[in-house]
């Protein structure tokens, strides 16, 4: 489990991201239906194991980038390459055919090199 969890849960749940509007956000762990906006923080693939196939319009993810921030937990390269490949996978069953999917990742760098 990362280290701040808990924190950006509880940070999530005050945003105003959509206040005073008609969208439809719900925050849940787990896939539900009919909403416009669903906010999860959970494992996630564990989260993804809740999502039926082709049901998805938009994935949008951030994954920890492992490169030893104080708020994450360093993994060997290979291990956390074989668990970004799982979780692509895994986005890539959930979106509909016409589906976008947003991966925001930050330059791998070793040696000086990127």
């Amino acid at each position: 489990m990362p280290k701040n969890r808990n924190n950006r849960r509880n940070k999530m749940n005050m945003l105003p991201l959509f206040e005073n509007t008609k969208v439809n956000v719900v925050q849940n762990n787990n896939f539900v239906e009919d909403f416009d906006v669903l906010v999860a923080c959970e494992d996630t693939l564990k989260f993804l194991e809740t999502i039926p196939d082709k049901t998805v319009e938009l994935v949008v993810s951030s994954p920890p980038y492992n490169i030893g921030k104080s708020y994450e937990d360093r993994t060997v390269f290979k291990e956390y390459l074989g668990f970004q490949k799982q979780v692509i996978e895994e986005c890539h069953r959930v979106l509909k055919s016409n589906g976008n999917f947003c991966w925001e990742v930050g330059n791998y760098m070793e040696k000086g090199e990127v």
